[in-house]
C-alpha cells in the first residue's frame, strides 16, 4: 500500500507530502480507535488522509465510495 500511496502522490505532484500524509493517517487511525489496517479499510484511511493533507482541512471533503 505504501508503495501505490507514493506512486499516486508522485503522480500528483504531492511526493513531498509524503511524511504529512503518513502522520494524518496514524491520527485518523487513532481517531477511529486504532482498527486493523486491512484491505480495503487502510485504502479508506489513506484517502481520507491525501484528501485532508491536500484541502488543509481535516474532514472537509470525505468520500462516499
Amino acid at each position: 500500500m505504501l508503495t501505490n500511496l507514493q506512486f499516486q502522490l508522485s503522480e500528483a505532484g504531492l511526493i513531498d507530502r509524503f511524511d504529512d500524509v503518513l502522520a494524518e493517517c496514524a491520527q485518523i487511525r487513532a481517531e477511529l480507535g486504532w482498527p486493523i489496517m486491512v484491505t480495503p479499510f487502510a485504502q479508506l484511511v489513506a484517502v481520507q488522509a491525501v484528501y485532508n493533507i491536500m484541502t488543509g482541512e481535516r474532514y472537509r471533503t470525505v468520500p462516499t465510495s
